[in-house]
Parts: structure tokens; sequence; C-alpha cells
């Protein structure tokens, strides 16, 4: 298993932050357009409505935006009623790949102690942290997110069942 900045858990230590909740009242008001602003905005690196732009195109970007609609008005209550605690992560017995964009300590996002909590709880858990890299790591250095999950999964491959 790869996570690339995973969303749960919450870690006891991570910085605080408005980001999320700020999106959420947006979409509330129906305000697409600007609801992923705010949490893009807080943990991906400045320029990353370009970087955006740039791969998947106007059309695609806008796209993604009105995308986000499901988010908020479905996958966000799962969110909401999932528990850590219960989940049995100590159970997970195949190796799990934590990545983090270095870019994430200077933006001051949740990732890295999102990771760090992981690690603690899943017995075959690696952290890495790529450089130069945000939460939108696999439009800002595609090749180095893809290097990077191959050689885990070289290292780790999937037993043929």
């Amino acid at each position: 298993m790869v996570l690339l900045e995973p969303a749960l858990p919450y870690a006891a230590d991570e910085p605080p932050g408005d980001a999320m909740r700020r999106a959420v009242a947006a979409a509330a008001e129906g305000d697409l357009a600007r609801a992923p602003g705010h949490f893009p905005g807080s943990v991906c690196s400045p320029g990353y409505l370009d970087v955006m732009t740039r791969v998947l195109g106007t059309e695609g970007f806008r796209k993604s935006v009105l995308s986000g609609r499901y988010f908020f008005e479905h996958e966000r209550a799962a969110f909401a009623a999932w528990d850590a605690d219960a989940a049995g992560l100590e159970a997970l017995r195949r190796p799990v790949l934590l990545v983090a964009g270095g870019e994430g300590e200077r933006l001051g996002s949740p990732y890295r102690a999102r990771n760090r909590a992981l690690a603690a709880r899943l017995p075959r858990a690696e952290q890495v942290t790529l450089p130069g890299v945000s939460h939108a790591m696999p439009l800002e250095e595609p090749g180095l997110v893809a290097w990077t999950v191959l050689d885990f999964v070289r290292r780790h491959p999937v037993d043929a069942v």
C-alpha cells in the first residue's frame, strides 16, 4: 500500500489549521469555485493553480473543481464517521509506504505528523519525504512520485494469489 499524504487519521501533534473548515463552509454555500482554493492553497506550493492548469489543461482543471462537489456532499461524511482507533490498523501486515511532500513543512501542512502517527501503528510502515513537492506532488513531479512507488513495489512485490 502506498499513501500519498493521507487525509486520516489526524495526529495529535499536527499543526493547527482551518483550511478544510473554510472549504467545507464555502461548499455549503454552493461556492465550489472558492471551496477548493481554501484547502489546496494551504497544503500545496504557491503556484499550484498554474501547475494544475498546465498539467490538466483549462477544461480538466475546471472539471476537477466541479468534481469536488462529490467530496463535499458524500466523502466528507465518511471521513467524519471513520474511527481510526477501531480500524484495526495494527493488524495490517503488508508493507505500507507513507509519502510526504518536503514543502509541507514550510507550508505547515499536517501530513508529516499524520505519517508519523500512522507509522507508529503500522508494523511494516516506511516513511519518505520527497523534496521540493507539496500535496500536489503527482502533478508537480510525476516522475519522482512514480519512481518512489516503483522502488517500493520492487522491494515489496505483491505475492501472487
